[in-house]
């Protein structure tokens, strides 16, 4: 059997109940739901001083350090396949490699001893050009801006709908609820899994997004978008075909070109700018290539991809993809999660091509995700993460206990406290928090409902055993989880990581 690691948890109050929650269901309109995922997304990225050790996304990147090993971390992606609109993974993201990259420039650990004089004074000349390059504010600032497309007073850019979606998917996408009964009952055949989604909103234009903002509620009913995305299936040819069509328009220079051109550089006599031998710029330069290669890439992905919210998070990092197709986590494409990652397009930056370090496994998150899954599509998406994957983690804000019921209650009070600073801009968002409380309504009613869904590791650990894969069977996955406070008195991030053991261990 797997070895498996469980900290002290607590027995469940109540057996589990997999109720419905208000933002899942396709008659809520969406947008309150983009007002529900914004409070969702302050909840993860939120930092109260005194109440708080740290945010919930950044105790995410110390567990992912601290049970994984610093080693290990590094040789993974991290593909997050339940984003919804982005979640707390941009944050992750940046409080993960800004860990790795200060232990790259710490040589590799923090044991003791004294640091240089003229090492520290690198690594802090190496750090303030990586703020200088990818910090920026904080995300949460940038979960904010996420949340409300606001422009700064000195910008003259026309304010939009800050809630208003980009694409016929993003408007009209099926509800979390209708997504885990596809998942369920539409399970796709090994031999289908090259099967890609058309996906036009990739290309648009930010004119043409704009356009598509407005046009509001005409877009497809749920559905319809569910329809769609369920028939209209390219063939692996055509996909095929499609991609060896972007790779031939945007071609790199071979080899033998770039020989070609340094001879004819030779022939023209084109003198090489002099190189400089000082050895403080060279020591500059490898510090800045250790923290290039410390850090590990994170690919946002969902059934429905929200392309505007992941443009506007990709901005920040260099090291945030998403991919704008639709991606099934229960079937996903192989190309995605293969070991050559190189073969897929994901998007960096809005209108830029590329992909992540290839040659790395794995490693699936699920942030406050896998508990929307009633057990035949949670089966489905670990048979599948089994046998693609290298490694998974599952990350929940609540459980079944008491104290998660109360941590949902203060939640719904510091909407209220919290609700005027974070959302003066929007009278609209100000009338549903205060007026007609729905936004906090739903948070506490869905927290609540959450909570009954939420799984104990025990019984992942159980949906794992019945998966029937030969590897997990056989003892080659190690199951560890725990529970940390993040936010007292009675607040707690549950988690579950799985990783697959390496050879000869």
């Amino acid at each position: 059997m797997a070895n498996h690691t469980h900290h002290h948890q607590q027995r469940p109050l109540l057996p589990r109940l997999h109720l419905f929650e208000i933002n899942d269901q396709p008659w809520f309109p969406p947008f309150l739901r983009a007002r529900v995922q914004a409070g969702l997304t302050h909840a993860w990225t939120a930092y109260i001083p005194g109440l708080q050790p740290a945010s919930p996304a950044s105790l995410v990147a110390d567990i992912l350090l601290c049970t994984i090993g610093p080693d290990r971390v590094a040789r993974y992606t991290f593909i997050d396949f339940c984003s919804g609109a982005g979640g707390p993974t941009p944050s992750i993201e940046r409080s993960l490699n800004r860990r790795l990259i200060r232990r790259a420039l710490d040589g590799g650990g923090s044991g003791g001893g004294a640091v240089p004089a003229d090492k520290k004074r690198r690594e802090a000349k190496t750090r303030h050009q990586q703020q200088q390059q990818h910090d920026g504010p904080s995300y949460a600032d940038v979960a904010k801006q996420l949340s409300t497309s606001e422009v700064s007073p000195n910008n003259n850019s026309t304010r939009t709908d800050p809630y208003a979606t980009t694409s016929s998917t993003e408007q009209g996408a099926p509800s979390y609820a209708e997504a885990a009964k596809q998942i369920s009952t539409d399970e796709v055949s090994p031999n289908s899994n090259g099967k890609s989604h058309d996906d036009g909103s990739a290309a648009k234009s930010s004119k043409e997004a704009s356009t598509d903002s407005t046009r509001g509620h005409d877009a497809p009913s749920y559905a319809e978008a569910a329809k769609q995305m369920s028939t209209d299936e390219v063939s692996p040819a055509s996909a095929a075909a499609a991609a060896a069509a972007q790779d031939n328009g945007h071609k790199k220079p071979t080899n033998k070109d770039n020989a070609k051109a340094e001879k004819k550089k030779k022939n023209n006599n084109i003198a090489e700018p002099p190189k400089s031998f000082s050895s403080d710029s060279q020591e500059d330069d490898d510090d800045n290539n250790k923290a290039v290669l410390a850090g590990v890439d994170f690919i946002l992905t969902d059934l429905h991809p929200h392309l505007t919210s992941w443009e506007e998070a990709a901005r920040s990092s260099a090291r945030l993809h998403y991919v704008a197709r639709p991606v099934n986590a229960a079937a996903a494409p192989r190309d995605l999660v293969s070991q050559a990652t190189s073969s897929v397009t994901t998007t960096t930056h809005p209108g830029d091509s590329g992909v992540p370090v290839p040659g790395r496994d794995t490693f699936r998150l699920f942030n406050l995700a896998f508990h929307h899954f009633d057990d035949p599509a949670a089966r489905s998406i670990l048979r599948d993460t089994l046998a693609t994957s290298s490694g998974f983690g599952i990350f929940e804000l609540q459980d079944r206990s008491l104290s998660s019921f109360v941590t949902c209650a203060i939640f719904g009070v510091g909407v209220f406290l919290f609700g005027l600073p974070l959302y003066w801009w929007s009278p609209l968002t100000l009338f549903f928090i205060y007026v007609v409380p729905l936004v906090p309504l739903v948070l506490v009613f869905d927290g609540l409902v959450s909570s009954l869904r939420t799984r104990t590791p025990a019984e992942v650990e159980a949906l794992l055993k019945s998966c029937g894969n030969k590897d997990f069977d056989a003892g080659r996955w190690e199951v560890r989880s725990g529970r940390e406070r993040f936010l007292w008195p009675t607040g707690h991030l549950n988690w579950v990581i799985c990783t697959k053991k390496e050879e000869g261990s």
